[in-house]
């Protein structure tokens, strides 16, 4: 900070991609299940600690 406070900060990350796909084809379901699956991956990254990023399966872009 400016006045020489310092400050942790510690993160957690999920994350998930899909797969050969353009984003603007993906329809609403893909979309849900891309999204749960980040978060299932957050809560992973969670329960094994401070610091951690946790990665999903990657999603096809032709699944449903």
């Amino acid at each position: 900070l400016p006045d020489g406070t310092r400050v942790s900060v510690c993160a957690s990350l999920g994350v998930a991609s899909v797969e050969d796909a353009d984003i603007e084809t993906i329809d609403e379901q893909q979309l849900d299940y891309l999204v749960r699956a980040a978060d299932r991956a957050l809560y992973q990254a969670k329960s094994e600690g401070r610091n951690r990023v946790s990665a999903a399966e990657t999603v096809s872009g032709g699944a449903s």
